[in-house]
């Protein structure tokens, strides 16, 4: 059940006319993760650009955009984004998520508070992560994994953008951040790659034509199987 925290963005409209298809950015003391899955050309960028630009128009946010591509993959993101960072930065960039994560983990602590909602002083920290593939090694994606573990009650969130699932190529071999990942928000746009469709119908998205549907794609939210619609984003 959604409470009046809830930080509900849409994107995209459900072509069944039932309302906007949204990403759940946060409930009440607890900020979720999310994952878009698509092929090149899908219409990716199109969900990025949505969802961050929606976010920082509904509540205070700091957008971190660590891009494999160096900011060539989602060019609107990149430049909204208040720290980013290609494959160079990636060490550098975490660490300063990990300092911000440990203050605000020992706030918490001290208020007393089991999650952290987000304000002028304290806002809601998003990580697009894209092209993961350029970007991780097993080494980091545990630490995103772990960033993603203990944030989740501290106003950080992860937001992944990839062509595929697998992972070895994808995640680095890092189970947890993969799951992590697929627990949150999950965007399936068009894919024909069997691995991915495989692992999306484990996730909420069994029977759903994923790989021959006119429309966009489909969307789930944290805990729920995928909504029966597909969903249009808007025209560049």
């Amino acid at each position: 059940m959604l409470t009046s925290h809830a930080v509900l963005v849409p994107f995209a409209s459900y072509n069944d006319g039932t309302g906007p298809a949204s990403y759940l950015a946060h409930t009440a003391g607890r900020t979720h993760h999310g994952l878009i899955i698509g092929e090149s050309g899908a219409g990716k960028s199109r969900a990025l650009e949505a969802i961050t630009h929606g976010l920082l128009d509904r509540v205070p946010t700091m957008l971190v955009h660590l891009d494999g591509q160096d900011g060539n993959a989602s060019p609107a993101v990149w430049e909204m984004a208040t720290l980013r960072g290609g494959p160079d930065r990636a060490d550098e960039i975490l660490d300063v998520l990990e300092k911000q994560l440990d203050g605000r983990q020992y706030m918490r602590a001290d208020l007393g508070l089991d999650g952290l909602e987000p304000t002028d002083d304290i806002p809601l920290v998003l990580v697009v992560l894209e092209e993961m593939h350029a970007l991780l090694d097993q080494t980091r994606a545990n630490r995103f994994a772990a960033l993603g573990r203990k944030g989740a009650k501290c106003g950080l969130g992860l937001l992944a953008a990839t062509e595929h699932l697998h992972l070895y190529d994808t995640f680095a071999e890092s189970t947890p951040l993969r799951t992590t990942l697929l627990t949150g928000n999950r965007i399936a746009l068009h894919t024909n790659d069997a691995v991915s469709l495989a692992v999306l119908a484990r996730h909420g998205f069994a029977s759903l034509g994923i790989n021959g549907t006119a429309s966009d794609g489909f969307t789930a939210l944290p805990g729920l199987d995928a909504h029966p619609a597909p969903f249009s984003l808007t025209p560049a």
